[in-house]
């Protein structure tokens, strides 16, 4: 483990142990949760995390306990952990190459990971030790998961990281939410009904409604703090306001149109909806798009927040809980 400069009021001692493993309850999971036993859970992600326990029964108590917390939702949940570990045991796993996993590319990097890690745990003068992540698990996820896509899961000391390889963005992010998500949901907690519903209020309908985040301020904030830092702030990309939306509608070609389409049904789903057929469409109606789907107040109100924390040594989670009623006044 690599020791680091001290940040603030937070020392900031080790960067966890980086491994490469394919879980195999994420993968036979992947394979099997279309069936139709599953088809009234109505939470996928609830699955994945049951499929955690397939030959790890160590981490039963933690995963009932997440899914009681954070899924109260799902229905007779030790009746479909049973039920989940009884697929998984009858399933057979689809043989793949390392290639084809990512899991060739993926072993390569661990130390590339560590320094991403590094940066991250500077830049929000947190110590990874300070929520329990110890160790670092990536899961291959290249003939798992669609592009831009990824998951995680935090339990035991450990950060299990969904990622297809060679995408440090997905890394970043899902590797932020053990950092920033219990930052949040403590800021949170001292926030009035009505101060938490103007979380709420200012978050885009593209989050709430159609990447389904819904209406909880905890997932819409941790959500847009990330996405803030990992495609604005780390990129040195401009203020995500309508401003910034006029130049990238400038500088859009028929390629990255097509690209945009190919690689994200919602975007499609979207312009059907606005009468948007071409490129010609989008830079007439860009505007009409923005305003409908793609505003995000809440986003550029971060995105500000996270600049003006660039100049404070302090844990985020400290200066997040001390200043979080002025990010949404």
């Amino acid at each position: 483990m690599e020791s680091l400069e001290r940040r603030g009021n937070q020392e900031i001692k080790e960067i966890p142990e980086v491994t490469v493993s394919r879980e195999n309850g994420l993968v036979l999971m992947n394979q099997i949760k279309n069936e139709a036993i599953f088809e009234n859970v109505g939470d996928e992600e609830a699955l994945f995390m049951l499929s955690l326990l397939h030959k790890h029964p160590e981490r039963e108590a933690e995963i009932m306990r997440q899914l009681a917390e954070y899924k109260p939702h799902v229905e007779n949940r030790e009746e479909l952990k049973n039920k989940v570990l009884q697929a998984l045991a009858a399933a057979e796993i689809q043989p793949k190459s390392p290639e084809e996993t990512g899991q060739t590319k993926w072993g390569t990097q661990t130390e590339e990971a560590r320094e991403h890690i590094k940066r991250l745990a500077e830049y929000f003068h947190t110590d990874p030790a300070t929520y329990g992540i110890e160790k670092v698990e990536i899961v291959p996820s290249d003939d798992l998961l669609p592009p831009q896509k990824g998951s995680s899961f935090h339990l035991n000391g450990e950060a299990i990281i969904m990622s297809r390889s060679g995408d440090w963005h997905n890394f970043d992010h899902e590797f932020l939410h053990g950092l920033i998500n219990p930052a949040v949901e403590a800021a949170i907690a001292q926030l009035s009904e009505a101060e938490r519903k103007r979380i709420i209020e200012l978050a885009s309908v593209n989050l709430k409604d159609e990447q389904g985040y819904g209406e909880h301020p905890e997932s819409l904030l941790q959500e847009t703090i990330i996405r803030a830092y990992v495609d604005f702030i780390h990129d040195e990309r401009p203020r995500p306001d309508k401003a910034y939306m006029a130049g990238v509608m400038a500088a859009l070609t028929q390629e990255q149109f097509q690209k945009a389409l190919q690689e994200n049904p919602l975007t499609q789903k979207q312009f059907d909806q606005l009468g948007i057929k071409n490129l010609d469409d989008l830079k007439a109606r860009w505007e009409e798009y923005f305003d409908r789907f793609a505003r995000n107040e809440l986003r550029e109100r971060v995105y500000d927040f996270l600049k003006e924390y660039e100049g404070i040594n302090q844990s985020f989670a400290v200066y997040l809980g001390t200043n979080i009623k002025r990010l949404i006044i």
